[in-house]
């Protein structure tokens, strides 16, 4: 199995050289492809662990600094120990990198977030996210908000359910409507569906879906997609098509009986994505089947065969990029990223791992996929750009005999990791982002004119920033470094969503950053909180 790559050897000073930074140091440039070359085994930042231990001599000196130490932080409180620290790391590559970001990008403050209600019910999770040009709306299990991005004042809120309700919304809009299925159908099922307008908070309609034979309500797993004038609603038996501006329908219902039919949808730009199964014994997990595309017009584009393996069929599990296709598919337990032509139905395989495999020995990069999450669009860890798919290499930690990570914290980014971008034609690896100790990097959204990511505040003091990836070398350059007094309140990043998996926020052109985390509350618990951060006007 191939290594991770080390780390380069510190300098005298804690940093990458032979001498202490006169100047906030720039980014360098990405690493190149693979993981040769860089350099020696990493040592830990202050030398190795029992160095000078035992010499004679030496302990009544120890003793005498350890106790001056002492005398000082008593005397300034504990803010002594946060300048104590907070100065040693600015010497750290990590912290340099954020510094040479704000004289490059300016800083980004924290211009509003998010309030905790009280009697929110513990770690509910967040069931919809949408911008806006000017708003953020978000969905929770009891409420639909919309705040103004600019100040965070809330534009308007609509009520749901008197209980917590847990059903999924569509990820996209349509001349500013969303569609969100509600409980209905019994327990687990979501057979009501409301249609919002999110620019006034005005409902379109609400109904109660029929169910498609038995059992056919929409469950969890069923997100609602909105394209074409149309709202889409998945069932285990077929597909409900309801007109977006009415809820007239706009199919019959399906029969249950079908040997085929609509399984999963998902839009990607002007791309309808419909994954059709078939037979009685793949009415929960759609294998084998095929995947079209369809325009506005619901004109077919293509259609491509799930292909078999061995004899098995193969099963669609995610969707990450329409044009050019991209996709999770799985055969016999393996779970393998391809890069598909649908006009021949050749593919490249960009990578594979073991379903079961909860180490992640199998695989070469951090899981792309929540393979059995929501809808067909639930990929954080992996995007399409300028003909490259980026993945997110597995994290490492830092040197586990080092000062830093022999503090037992658990939630701190004592890890470091790159995004890796491999070639879509020959599946190979065409670049990876520098390496940088304690640097631990998140998608946030790609084109192909840019990535967009967010390296993660650390628990040593470094500020998160959102950073720009260039698609064709991998250099990163700063978009919006976050202000540094609100670097101790961005260290448990992680979004609590009903979607599963992580997430660490939304980029919007405005210059605006989301950044979804988790926020202690006195009464001891997590709450999922949303930051917005940006150029104070």
């Amino acid at each position: 199995m191939t290594q991770p790559p080390q780390l380069p050897q510190p300098g005298p000073y804690g940093g990458y050289g032979a001498a202490p930074p006169q100047q906030p140091q720039g980014y360098g440039h990405p690493a190149g492809p693979g993981p040769q070359g860089y350099g020696g085994p990493g040592v830990p930042p202050f030398g190795q662990p029992g160095q000078g231990r035992g010499r004679k001599g030496k302990g009544k000196v120890v003793g005498i600094v350890v106790a001056v130490v002492v005398a000082v932080l008593a005397a300034t409180g504990l803010g002594g120990w946060y300048f104590l620290f907070h100065d040693a790391y600015k010497d750290q590559p990590v912290y340099r990198a954020w510094s040479a970001g704000v004289a490059e990008a300016g800083t980004g403050e924290l211009l509003w977030r998010t309030s905790t209600r009280e009697g929110t019910p513990e770690n509910e999770p967040v069931w919809g996210r949408w911008l806006t040009d000017t708003h953020y709306v978000i969905r929770t299990p009891q409420t639909v908000v919309s705040y103004d991005l600019a100040t965070g004042e809330q534009a308007w809120e609509f009520p749901l359910g008197e209980g917590p309700e847990q059903c999924p919304s569509s990820l996209e809009h349509s001349e500013n409507r969303v569609a969100l299925l509600r409980p209905g159908g019994g327990e687990r099922r979501c057979g009501t569906l409301t249609v919002l307008d999110i620019a006034d908070g005005e409902e379109v309609f609400t109904q109660e879906l029929p169910a498609i034979g038995d059992d056919g309500y929409p469950e969890i797993v069923n997100q609602p997609v909105v394209f074409g004038g149309a709202v889409f609603v998945n069932t285990r038996h077929g597909t409900h098509v309801l007109d977006l501006g009415t809820g007239e329908r706009r199919n019959e219902v399906p029969d249950p009986q079908a040997e085929c039919y609509d399984f999963r949808h998902a839009v990607f730009a002007e791309i309808l994505l419909v994954k059709r199964a078939c037979g009685d014994d793949n009415r929960n997990y759609g294998h084998g089947g095929e995947l079209r595309a369809l325009d506005r017009e619901m004109n077919e584009l293509w259609a491509w065969p799930v292909p078999e393996e061995n004899g098995e069929p193969g099963t669609l599990r995610q969707v990450v990029s329409a044009d050019p296709l991209v996709v999770e598919v799985s055969h016999s337990g393996t779970y393998k990223i391809w890069h598909v032509d649908p006009s021949d139905g050749s593919h490249t395989e960009l990578s594979s791992r073991d379903h079961g495999d909860l180490r992640g020995d199998s695989q070469t990069y951090r899981t792309p996929c929540t393979s059995d999450g929501v809808g067909m669009r639930d990929c954080q860890a992996v995007a399409v750009s300028d003909g490259k798919a980026v993945f997110v290499s597995k994290s490492e930690r830092v040197d586990a005999t080092s000062w830093e990570a022999m503090r037992g914290y658990r939630d701190t980014t004592e890890y470091y990791n790159q995004l890796v971008a491999v070639d879509l034609a020959s599946g190979e690896e065409v670049w990876r982002t520098e390496l940088m100790e304690e640097r631990s990097l998140a998608l946030v959204e790609a084109d192909d004119e840019r990535i967009v990511a967010y390296q993660r505040a650390t628990r040593h003091y470094a500020p998160g920033m959102v950073v720009s990836v260039d698609p064709a070398s991998g250099e990163i350059s700063p978009l919006l470094p976050l202000d540094e007094r609100t670097g101790d309140e961005l260290r448990v990043p992680g979004r609590v969503d009903g979607y599963g998996g992580y997430t660490p926020g939304m980029w919007h052109p405005g210059g605006f950053f989301l950044l979804f985390s988790q926020a202690r509350q006195p009464d001891g618990n997590w709450y999922p909180e949303t930051q917005v951060f940006g150029k104070a006007s």
